[in-house]
């Protein structure tokens, strides 16, 4: 949960500016520094300081600094989020009856942000956002609308939609707090050249703005001497009736608010992230024994010694002695052991979304069965393609398109079976062999556990051994040489 009250917001005295941010995105991005320090890795960490490494009372901050240089990230967080998003794209998204698309909206899913992005690369992405924050946004746009055409016009005007992925970072306001929202704004940095320069670049602020008939974009300018100031530099209006934006949860608590589903990790992480640097060093001092004299009087010490197996070093006292002092391991082990279990907890709390929550069935059943498993990542994954799927049913609505009947998007989740595919793929072969199973079930499922490509169609695969020449019996070139065997 955000580490600070939705209520403590309520009452803070505001200056009424397009950029001040709804109370809601304010508790929700209380919470995440800590995720763009641990996705960010090593040196935002060390950059976070005391924020995340805390001080001691007394410490020395030279010792401290020291101790904060010599830390590294065990970047379980980051991890996670790679393993989990990794595993539904790990084969393209299928697009069904794609075929019967309408031309601008086949063009979208082929390009769906002017830049050459795929719908599969793009839908990665937002779930990646997803898993990160725990929710993300998609904004249905148009290039080429003049803010003074109807629906109609826009349509004849060969304009196309484009997707643009808007971060929960970039959300920056909305209203009313529940219901569709009337109102968006959406914060944007833009690289730009800057005016009268040739080469150099400059990065600026933008607040866009959404209404149900209407858009606005800002740009703050920078004065010398003034108080930053907003400035309007494009508007116009769009027949659309609602703000073009579809949102995408993974953990929702609100309209438009959710929290990060990984939190838990990210804390576990951090605690690691300190308990790392404290072993690293207390190893710097342990590595390093520390000579103790006994039976030396300063005078004898005063000129210093020297130490080596070269060297001798006398003293009239007999029962004087010289012995090297160690640490004796107890702390250095309990650390090694904090550090262990620190590894376990993220781990297992990494793997949760992955736990399927299906019944036992049998080895065969398992192998062959058409069923999904239930598990955190499958509601995701349907929950994402729910929410593209509404996102293209935006644009085509906006352009007077219609649909096909069987359209849909389908992510590939069938990833748990990956683990086993070598088992599944044996009790599958050893059932085809008995012809227990058809030739198209055994190629289908050995698309399921990635065996096959994404891109081998079983159906067309069977047509076409169906169509094969059979094999001709093997004879040799010519007959073998005698053996020489007499018979009996």
């Amino acid at each position: 949960m955000p580490e600070t009250s939705y209520f403590s917001y309520l009452d803070e005295e505001k200056k009424d500016s397009i950029d001040v941010p709804s109370i809601a995105y304010t508790v929700m991005a209380d919470g995440w520094p800590k995720l763009h320090a641990l996705l960010g890795g090593t040196q935002p960490m060390r950059d976070a300081g005391e924020t995340y490494l805390p001080r001691g009372k007394k410490e020395d901050i030279a010792l401290y600094n020291l101790k904060r240089d010599m830390a590294y990230l065990y970047n379980g967080y980051r991890n996670t989020v790679h393993r989990i998003v990794g595993k539904p794209f790990s084969q393209p998204v299928d697009i069904m009856d794609k075929e019967a698309l309408p031309e601008r909206v086949k063009a979208l899913v082929d390009d769906v942000d002017g830049t050459g992005q795929d719908l599969t690369q793009f839908m990665r992405n937002v779930m990646a956002a997803g898993v990160i924050y725990g929710l993300t946004h998609i904004l249905v746009d148009f290039d080429n609308v003049s803010g003074e055409m109807n629906t109609l016009e826009e349509k004849e005007s060969g304009s196309r939609a484009k997707f643009i992925h808007v971060l929960p970072t970039q959300l920056i306001g909305w209203w009313p707090d529940s219901g569709r929202p009337q109102e968006i704004r959406i914060r944007e940095f833009r690289k730009e050249r800057r005016p009268g320069a040739d080469y150099v670049e400059e990065v600026n602020e933008y607040i866009r703005t959404y209404r149900t008939d209407s858009w606005s974009i800002h740009k703050r300018i920078k004065s010398e001497g003034v108080e930053d100031a907003w400035k309007l530099v494009r508007e116009g209006e769009h027949s659309f009736g609602r703000v073009p934006m579809a949102t995408y949860y993974v953990k929702r608590t609100g309209n438009l608010t959710a929290e990060p589903p990984f939190e838990d990790l990210a804390w576990v992480n951090i605690a690691h992230w300190q308990s790392n640097a404290d072993q690293r060093n207390i190893l710097r001092f342990a590595r390093v024994p520390i000579l103790g004299l006994f039976g030396f009087s300063e005078d004898s010490t005063a000129g210093g010694l020297v130490v080596g197996s070269s060297a001798a070093v006398r003293n009239a006292d007999t029962n004087a002695r010289i012995e090297w002092a160690e640490h004796g391991g107890k702390a250095i082990e309990a650390g090694a052991n904090d550090l262990r279990q620190l590894r376990d907890e993220m781990e297992s709390l990494g793997d949760q979304p992955l736990r399927e929550q299906s019944g036992d069935i049998t080895a065969t059943g398992r192998a062959i069965d058409e069923s999904r498993v239930h598990s955190d990542i499958h509601s995701w994954v349907r929950s994402l393609e729910g929410t593209m799927k509404e996102a293209v049913k935006m644009a085509a609505e906006w352009t007077g398109d219609t649909l096909p009947p069987g359209f849909g998007l389908n992510v590939y989740d069938e990833f748990s079976l990956l683990s086993r595919s070598d088992k599944d793929m044996a009790i599958l072969d050893k059932a085809r062999s008995r012809t227990d199973l058809t030739r198209i079930t055994f190629l289908k499922e050995a698309k399921r556990r990635g065996v096959l490509g994404a891109d081998v169609d079983p159906e067309t695969e069977d047509a076409a051994l169906n169509s094969e020449a059979p094999a001709l019996p093997f004879f040799p070139a010519e007959e073998p040489a005698d053996l020489g065997v007499v018979e009996a």
